[in-house]
């Protein structure tokens, strides 16, 4: 699964991301620039009731201008369980 948020706390064993996020990683995960108020796009999976990150970037300056203008909020990719057409809001 990828998600993409904003690193709010840092610790040994795991990060929390401005959405309430919390995911296990490794320290020597994080990649050169990971500073607190930055972007990441993770690449995770779920073991048992955790997240584990396998990857993490950075994401690039000019996606995180282009979000802004275009108001995208960070999200979450849907769980594989939820079926994507309960996540559509009828308008």
């Amino acid at each position: 699964m990828v998600m993409v948020g904003v690193l709010l706390e840092r610790h040994p064993d795991h990060i929390v991301l401005s959405n309430g996020a919390r995911i296990s990683v490794r320290e020597d995960l994080l990649p050169e620039g990971a500073a607190f108020g930055r972007s990441l796009t993770i690449t995770y999976i779920v073991d048992g009731d955790q997240k584990r990150a396998e990857d993490i970037k950075l994401v690039p300056d000019w996606l995180l201008d282009w979000m802004a203008e275009h108001d995208v909020p960070d999200v979450e990719t849907p769980s594989p369980q939820v079926s994507l057409r309960s996540t559509i809001k009828a308008a």
